[in-house]
């Protein structure tokens, strides 16, 4: 940039989408925030700034960054595009860091709310050897964690989470990982997903999952990252589906299927599919016991017996083979 370019200037994504927004005049340059799509950028040209400064080589190199508010977000020095020396302040106008040669800050995203983590000086995770005793605060200054961390990560200490200033977690860190403490996760709707804790590792409580309507469509209790649970499931109209035992997501184990909330299957699954093992069919209309014997790999097999639907006597008891009745 460099002041070679003049006036008004917009940069485009794949799609049209717009990357960027800004003026340059004499080697300034002023960046605006854009809303994705625009036909004529300059028919209704009142964005909100962005930033306000110098450029060196393509990068931020001295000025003023802007919330969408307009207040003052940071003014000071950047190094190859990074903050480096200068202020940083809150969505009030409040100081909250300042920068001294790149150290007070990192910036990351969680629950896409944009986090700020005060590091201290000297500290780079790319060299870091020994544990550093530090503190990490969010964007309104809430105390996130306060204890060490190794190689730049968090290894032992307190921890705190908020979702939209709510707490959500509290607990301890050790070895790298959440420890203990009591756990709540809500979604962007701000549907409650998870409520539990953390014991020596290991997450336990219960879960929820929800549609794109807000409607409930799964429930049950949680047992560690593998998402061992006994779950609920129901379809968009309310309907009890299945209850039973989920594995990674899937159903897995004992379980039982209904029809609008009426039994019509208990047995056993593997991935998804009925399986291995002793099973009994119900005919989804009338509630009869239509069948009952076993499976093998998702197909009836070995001793059976067949019932019908209406009355429920007993029409036929056999032997399958692969899914098929054995022809005496």
């Amino acid at each position: 940039m460099n002041g070679k370019k003049h006036g008004k200037g917009v940069e485009y994504e794949e799609c049209r989408n717009i990357k960027y927004v800004g003026e340059f005049l004499n080697g300034k340059i002023k960046e605006y925030f854009s809303f994705g799509f625009y036909t004529n950028i300059y028919d209704n040209w009142n964005p909100n700034l962005m930033f306000e400064g110098e450029y060196i080589n393509n990068n931020r190199s001295k000025g003023k960054e802007y919330y969408r508010n307009d207040n003052l977000l940071f003014e000071g020095e950047y190094l190859f595009g990074k903050k480096w020396n200068g202020k940083l302040y809150d969505y009030n106008g409040n100081i909250l860091f300042e920068l001294k040669n790149g150290n007070g800050i990192i910036e990351i995203n969680e629950y896409d709310e944009k986090i700020r983590k005060f590091i201290g000086k000297n500290f780079d995770k790319k060299i870091l050897s020994e544990n550093v005793k530090e503190k990490e605060y969010n964007f309104n200054g809430k105390l996130l964690f306060e204890g060490e961390y190794l190689k730049g990560k968090k290894w032992k200490g307190k921890i705190k989470k908020y979702f939209r200033d709510e707490l959500i977690f509290e607990g301890e860190y050790l070895n790298g990982k959440i420890w203990s403490g009591k756990r709540k996760e809500i979604d962007y709707k701000g549907n409650i997903t998870f409520e539990g804790k953390y014991i020596n590792g290991v997450k336990i409580g219960y879960t929820r999952k929800f549609g794109d309507d807000g409607k409930l469509i799964l429930e049950g209790a949680y047992l560690n990252e593998k998402k061992n649970v006994n779950v609920k499931e129901y379809n968009s109209k309310g309907d009890l589906v299945f209850e039973g035992k989920y594995v990674e997501d899937i159903r897995n184990g004992k379980g039982k299927e209904y029809y609008k909330n009426e039994l019509i299957f208990e047995g056993e699954y593997l991935n998804n599919k009925r399986w291995n093992g002793k099973g009994k069919e119900y005919d989804k209309y009338t509630d009869k016991l239509i069948y009952e014997g076993e499976y093998l790999n998702g197909e009836k097999n070995g001793n059976i017996k067949e019932y019908d639907k209406d009355t429920g006597r007993l029409i036929l008891e056999g032997e399958y083979l692969n899914g098929k009745k054995m022809e005496i």
